[in-house]
């Protein structure tokens, strides 16, 4: 294993281990281009190595020198797009509907176009629609750990507890 790949798969042990376990729809992590010689090709090679898992990386920000690893579950994010709450917050972005690859070219777009970052990016992770939407609203928070959590804090508690579980034992 090169020392290039051996980076990039601590990266994606360390920012990806739940979306590689399926325990959330998708994990991202920014990297620099220059961090690995031909990225593209990199990425390629895992998502040949992930396809049978039902797991993809794609990269996004993807003319920029510092790029987003996206790493999903295509099976969960089309699950996503098909929910009726989801679709109607992502209209009020100008997403289109239903089409996966259309809605990630929009994403792109919104990548690179928006001034801030685009919150509702926390849709594409899997984040809990009422902690995205409590987000949206600026309300108070109830808790915080791998994201603001606006609603039902016990469950968060212990998904995230799920969640550190897992990333210690993917590390390993």
């Amino acid at each position: 294993m090169s020392n290039e790949q051996l980076k990039f798969e601590q990266l994606l042990a360390r920012h990806c281990a739940l979306a590689l376990c399926k325990q959330k729809t998708a994990n991202m992590f920014h990297i620099n281009r220059n961090c690995i010689n031909d990225l593209d090709e990199m990425v390629n090679w895992y998502n040949r190595l992930f396809a049978a898992k039902g797991i993809k990386i794609r990269i996004f920000q993807s003319k920029q020198q510092r790029v987003m690893i996206y790493v999903y579950c295509p099976k969960l994010v089309e699950q996503l797009l098909h929910d009726a709450s989801v679709v109607k917050l992502l209209s009020k972005f100008n997403y289109p509907e239903d089409d996966m690859e259309k809605v990630f070219q929009y994403l792109e777009y919104r990548l690179n176009t928006c001034k801030t970052f685009p919150h509702e990016i926390g849709i594409f992770l899997g984040y809990p629609l009422s902690d995205l939407i409590g987000f949206l609203q600026n309300i108070p928070c109830l808790y915080v750990a791998n994201w603001k959590v606006y609603s039902n804090v016990n469950e968060s508690k212990k998904r995230f507890k799920q969640f550190q579980e897992t990333k210690d034992l993917l590390k390993r």
